[in-house]
Formats: structure tokens, C-alpha cells, sequence
């Protein structure tokens, strides 16, 4: 089932921003790159099986803007309202609780999921349970596929810089939203964050697009 990702209509001129994120091109290129990994492999043997779990892991990414570590621990049993195409999601980072926040996604993605538990029955409730390490080794290579993956070392420090990065996925689809015009507080419950001064800079950011379209008008 072909995955169409949100497009956002407008760029933010990546130059002036300190958060990274793909453009809707770029993430668009990514999700069928993605998509066509897991279509190629062959209807029966267990590669198709282990790239339907990367596959639907990078889905819920895409479409929560969530973080690694909370879709590792999304149970496909008890998590997933599949009639109102929701995930309940565990929140990270919290000193003294880990809440959860329910999350909605496209319809076609817990479609996904559902055709591929129909599939492979016996990985229900531990569908999404995968190692991080490896799945982030896959995103990599996926991005390389598309064409979109940079690697820069830091001559000060010698360290290795990759973009994107599954963390690149959550800053895209922050921006999506404030774009939508879903409002702050909103945003900041979808992503789990713990301050809204955290969803806040996503404000600022897509203020660079305001003043573009500004300048653009002759109002500035």
C-alpha cells in the first residue's frame, strides 16, 4: 500500500536554523526509498519479515515524530486503537513518571501494520521491539539510497556528523505541524515534550518562513 506523506507547502531556509530537518521532498524521496526496501524483498522467507518490522518502525517515526527509544516500546496489542488509527505512545525523558500520550496517525499506517501482523501472526505484541542500533544502521542506509545522507568530520574534535538521523524525523514533523497551524500546546503534547518553551523554537523557526513570504510581498 503506497505511504503518502504529508506535504508541506513551503520551505524554511535551512541556512538560518540550528535544528535540522528534511525537506518535504527529502522525506518524501526517504519514505519510498524506505517502502521499496521492504517491497523488494521476496513474499516469503524471513527477510520479508524482518523488513516489514523496520519498515513499520520507521512509519510510526515518520507520522508521531516520536522518539527511537518510544516506538521500540510501542506494544502492537495493547498501544494501537486500529478503528481510530491511534497510538498510544510512552513518554521518555521524564524525571519521575513515563506517561503516555495518544498519538493519531494516517489511516494506511496502522493499515500497514495490521496486514503485516495478518502476515506474521506469531510477532504480535513484539512487533515493534527491535534493536535500536540496527535500525538506525537501516535508516542510514536508506538514506544513502536516496541520496540524502551527509557525513562531515568535525576537524576540531574528529567526530563523525550524519544527517538525517532517526531524531531528524521528530524535528520534521514538528515542523509539519506548527505549519498546519496546529497549535503549540497541541504540538507539544503529540511529541511528548516537557516544556512548551522545547516546542516553542519551532515557533521561531517557521518565523524565517514568515519573513520570506514578507519579503517576498514587498511588506518588508
Amino acid at each position: 500500500m503506497p505511504i503518502t506523506p504529508h506535504r508541506a507547502q513551503l520551505a524554511i531556509p535551512t541556512g538560518a536554523l540550528k535544528i535540522k530537518y528534511l525537506s518535504p521532498q527529502e522525506v518524501d524521496t526517504l519514505t519510498y526509498t524506505f517502502q521499496n526496501w521492504f517491497d523488494q524483498a521476496p513474499m516469503k522467507g524471513k527477510k520479508r519479515e524482518i523488513r516489514g518490522r523496520y519498515w513499520l518502525v520507521y512509519l510510526v517515526l515518520r507520522f508521531t515524530g516520536a522518539r527511537l527509544g518510544e516506538v521500540t516500546q510501542l506494544n502492537d496489542i495493547t498501544d494501537i486503537d486500529y478503528r481510530a488509527a491511534e497510538l498510544m505512545l510512552i513518554t521518555l525523558k521524564r524525571r519521575d513518571q513515563k506517561p503516555k500520550r495518544i498519538v493519531p496517525v494516517p489511516s494506511n499506517v496502522v493499515s500497514e501494520i495490521a496486514t503485516y501482523l495478518a502476515s506474521y501472526p506469531h510477532r504480535r505484541g513484539t512487533v515493534f521491539n527491535i534493536d535500536p542500533n540496527n535500525f538506525r544502521k537501516t535508516f542510514y542506509q536508506m538514506a544513502r539510497e536516496a541520496k540524502i545522507l551527509t557525513e562531515e568530520i568535525d576537524t576540531s574534535t574528529g567526530a563523525k556528523h550524519i544527517f538525517p538521523h532517526p531524531h531528524t524525523l521528530r524535528h520534521t514533523r514538528a515542523i509539519e505541524l506548527i505549519r498546519a497551524g496546529i497549535p503549540v500546546p497541541a504540538v507539544q503534547d503529540l511529541l511528548g515534550h516537557s516544556s512548551i518553551l522545547t516546542t516553542a523554537q519551532y515557533v521561531r523557526l517557521s518565523g524565517q518562513e514568515a519573513k520570506q513570504m514578507m519579503k517576498s510581498a514587498g511588506l518588508l
